[in-house]
């Protein structure tokens, strides 16, 4: 359990390092669509996003709202899953496979990596998680820790 929560940081941690990385390549390539999910609880998971982005300040554009909406109302799950995953992979900065062996691969997302000075931005991650891990999935970074957290001066 811990070996794989280890695994899991440190490919995420990696992802972080290498975002300015990201920036400098350009357009990032498309996420993979995921197959076969189970549509309700999908629908149910992208309206607490919507609600969440609603309420924290950064909404979805208008145009993705009603693709979404439209998404939401398919009855088709392979149609309606992909649709959703077209919209919402332009919002995440990275996606997180984690294949049935439970090797964890990331890649860039197409969301732009820039952070407003002073200010709050939002992205999403895309997870796949073949294997079924039910260990919690996070990303350190020194960099994301407030300096009454710690930070360099700690030991």
């Amino acid at each position: 359990m811990i070996h794989k929560r280890f695994v899991i940081q440190a490919a995420l941690l990696s992802a972080l390092q290498g975002m300015s990385l990201i920036g400098a390549a350009g357009d990032a390539p498309r996420l993979p669509i995921v197959k076969n999910t189970e549509l309700q609880p999908l629908v149910a998971q992208v309206r607490r996003v919507i609600e969440a982005t609603d309420y924290l300040g950064t909404p979805f554009s208008a145009t993705d709202k009603q693709a979404l909406e439209t998404a939401l109302n398919q009855t088709d799950a392979d149609e309606a899953g992909e649709a959703i995953q077209r919209v919402l992979d332009n919002y995440c900065l990275f996606g997180v496979n984690i294949n049935p062996e439970s090797r964890v691969k990331v890649a860039p997302g197409p969301a732009k990596p820039e952070l407003a000075e002073k200010g709050w931005r939002q992205f999403l991650v895309k997870v796949h998680n073949e294997a079924g891990v039910t260990a919690e999935l996070r990303a350190i970074s020194p960099n994301a820790l407030s300096l009454y957290e710690g930070g360099w001066g700690s030991t």
